[in-house]
């Protein structure tokens, strides 16, 4: 039996969820918040509290 092993590192997760899942572009104003706040990875975005987004 194979067993099939999958890397992928946070930052491409994100990459790939907003890129891929929502569709948005690399101007869009949602993904340069992310980046502007520092906000580079999949595990910082999920992990954002409510008071953080309302500042973004």
């Amino acid at each position: 039996m194979v067993t099939a092993t999958r890397t992928t590192s946070d930052a491409a997760a994100l990459a790939h969820l907003l890129d891929t899942v929502l569709g948005l572009s690399a101007t869009s104003p949602i993904r340069l918040s992310l980046q502007l706040n520092g906000y580079d990875d999949l595990q910082s975005v999920v992990g954002i509290f409510e008071s953080e987004l309302e500042s973004l």
